[in-house]
């Protein structure tokens, strides 16, 4: 049997869980009892190979440690958990967990969890971070298992992190660069009749805890969700991250918390997964303390996403401490005109701080204000012109904004124009779960439809909700399959359908194409245009002397926006000399009228420089080219005073040079006439 020498007085300060060296072992786990052991297996064995009793001489407080030393190699198999007061625990800060690989097993009560000793080393190569601003950021949000889980969706291993990488080049082409993926730590999907959790043993309730919000493992990948026979969740979920970082994308990880965590546990939490899966991001869920997190300086190199950040200085002055940067004389830096952020970001620089860990809007604000109000407004409630207003442009200099017209908890985008009530009967609780207020409009008639008009309304809404999306400031979040139209059959609080409601039904993409084009465009327009995503909250004045404000609101009167009540119209300009382009010229200008009325408006549109005209880039009434016209191929306006605005539709022009001699005019299908030089 193998023989390992006890080390005493060497345990150190090594972290929780199990750690090992060349030739050492080290242990600590929390228990309050009389007595605690390391029990070793091999795997596949149900009898221990080894218990090792750990030495209450060198307990401190309540953490039991041991430190071992062995010659020779560790079997590559062996497993471990800990015997506390003669009962078997698993390690509640195990790295890897075996035991739950089989998804929904109601075995899984009983089963004791093991963890792997040895997890063998993973080849980063040159992998970096990104690092994409969060003005630039399109984040795509993810459930691990449904997103590939459906058999339409074409990838070897279905539901699991193997399964994502193959969907990379999808996304991409979409146009996303970060996605998000809903909690992976390891947690027990079988729901128990009183709770659940790894710790209760009782009866299987029939149901399952599919969005993973629960209590867990918290330092172990779900073994579930990686592929193959013997599984790896820890290398599968990194070679994920590697495989996003090489196509210039990022990887934003949900961590739930219940609020029964100490704040020191929270914070060992996350800085280990940010450094031993290199995420790009964390997003914290749940009852935990923002402001211990988010003034972490081990995480000052990621972005850090909560429902606030209360306390917490999003310039980082609270920080700089910890890099040499002076933090005074911010009246000096103001009065040569510099943000406290440039005046951070140019202290850095002179002080050499390597780019990667140098200050920057990386705490983000999470919530969902602007989805319900922006729903509100798409289905035509009154007096929410105002509001609109506020949320398009919401951007603050120091913590970014995360704008979403839905996500997990709710409608669909397809459910919220096809459902006026949720129908959760299929959860089990006579439809009381769930919230009652979902902000949708079932476009006149409940449900799926085989009116074409109904089905024609919704489309159009989408794309609606599309634009109001993407041509707001702020990072948008688009839910994995809205840009497909999935539905869930109007459940909005699908927490426990493991099945085709939540699963992404990849058929959709074909048969709902035009709108996976649309957001497509949406996207593509907004990443060509900067003056649509800038780096701060615009000033809504001229502060640049370009003979225009930064972005300008307006009613069907050009400089004149109207907010009585029962207005539903809305112009926003967009000053492009206010930004500049990948080859350094200025932007276009942009004019976006909003008509959420159920009858067609006519819009004046401001005048614009001289050498400019307007050309139509996106009319959301327009089927025949599917609401946008190709870039490039804009048609030149004929009428560059007026625009009629279809009912429930939204109308984008770009003011841009035209040419000397325009092509023959034609009519459109609005009505208006357009120049003949398009690309359609």
């Amino acid at each position: 049997m193998k023989q390992f020498k006890v080390l005493v007085g060497e345990q150190g300060n090594c972290p929780m869980g199990l750690t090992t060296t060349k030739n050492r072992l080290y242990a600590s786990v929390i228990w309050a009892g009389k007595s605690c052991s390391l029990v070793l297996f091999k795997r596949g064995e149900e009898e221990p190979w080894q218990v090792i009793s750990m030495d209450p001489r060198e307990r401190m407080g309540d953490v039991w440690k041991i430190a071992l030393e062995y010659t020779g190699t560790l079997p590559r198999d062996l497993e471990y958990c800990f015997e506390v007061d003669g009962q078997r625990m698993a390690d509640p800060c195990g790295r890897a967990m075996r035991g739950w690989e089989d998804w929904g097993e109601p075995e899984h009560m009983k089963r004791l969890l093991r963890s792997p000793v040895r997890i063998d080393d993973f080849d980063w190569e040159e992998d970096r971070r990104p690092g994409i601003p969060m003005e630039d950021c399109v984040i795509y949000h993810v459930h691990t298992r449904g997103f590939t889980k459906h058999n339409t969706s074409g990838v070897r291993d279905k539901g699991t992190f193997s399964a994502i990488s193959q969907k990379i080049l999808y996304m991409k082409e979409l146009g996303v660069t970060t996605v998000e993926l809903m909690p992976v730590a390891e947690f027990q999907e079988v729901v128990t009749q009183d709770g659940q959790g790894p710790f209760t043993r009782t009866t299987f309730s029939g149901r399952l805890n599919y969005w993973g919000y629960a209590d867990g493992f918290y330092f172990a990948p779900k073994a579930a969700y990686s592929a193959g026979k013997r599984k790896d969740p820890v290398r599968e979920l990194k070679g994920l991250v590697k495989a996003l970082h090489a196509n210039g994308m990022e990887l934003v990880l949900e961590l739930f918390f219940n609020g029964t965590e100490s704040p020191s546990f929270v914070l060992d939490v996350v800085r280990y997964w940010v450094g031993e899966f290199h995420l790009d991001g964390i997003h914290l869920v749940g009852n935990v303390s923002a402001a211990l997190i988010g003034s972490d300086p081990y995480l000052s190199h990621v972005k850090l996403f909560a429902n606030g950040w209360n306390g917490v200085d999003g310039a980082g002055w609270s920080r700089r401490k910890y890099i040499g940067i002076p933090m005074k004389d911010d009246s000096a830096a103001a009065a040569r005109g510099m943000s406290v952020q440039r005046a951070a970001d140019a202290a850095q620089t002179a002080a050499g701080v390597p780019a990667p860990h140098r200050l920057s809007r990386r705490l983000v604000e999470y919530n969902d204000g602007f989805e319900q109000d922006m729903r509100r407004f798409l289905k035509g409630d009154e007096g929410m012109i105002r509001t609109v207003m506020d949320r398009m442009i919401r951007n603050p200099k120091d913590v970014g904004v995360v704008n979403y017209m839905a996500h997990t908890n709710g409608f669909t985008l397809m459910d919220m124009v096809s459902y006026d009530r949720k129908h959760n009967e299929a959860n089990g609780e006579n439809n009381q779960d769930g919230t009652d207020y979902n902000l949708s409009w079932n476009c006149g008639e409940e449900g799926p439809t085989r009116k074409k008009k109904i089905a024609d309304l919704r489309r159009k809404q989408l794309r609606n909700a599309a634009l109001l999306l993407f041509l707001s400031q702020g990072t948008p979040l688009l839910e994995s399959g809205d840009e497909f139209g999935h539905t869930k059959g109007g459940n909005n609080n699908a927490y426990c359908q493991d099945n085709a409601v939540s699963w992404l039904n990849w058929s959709q993409l074909r048969s709902n194409k035009a709108i996976y084009e649309f957001v497509k465009q949406a996207i593509a327009f907004r990443k060509a245009h900067p003056v649509l995503h800038m780096a701060q909250q615009p000033k809504l004045m001229d502060h640049l002397a370009c003979g225009c404000p930064d972005v300008s609101f307006h009613g069907v009167n050009a400089w004149y926006p109207e907010f009585e009540h029962f207005r539903r119209q809305l112009g926003v300009l967009y000053c492009g000399l206010y930004a500049k382009k990948a080859d350094g010229s200025p932007d276009d200008f942009i004019f976006v009228m909003y008509n959420m009325h159920w009858e067609p408006c006519e819009f004046a549109m401001p005048n614009l420089p001289k050498d400019r005209r307007w050309f139509a880039a996106m009319d959301t009434a327009r089927k025949d080219v599917n609401g946008f016209w190709a870039p490039g191929g804009e048609p030149l306006l004929e009428n560059q005073k007026t625009y009629p605005v279809e009912a429930r539709s939204i109308v984008v022009l770009i003011g841009k040079q035209a040419e000397a001699e325009p092509a023959p005019k034609r009519k459109t299908a609005a009505g208006r006439t357009a120049g003949a030089k398009t690309a359609e």
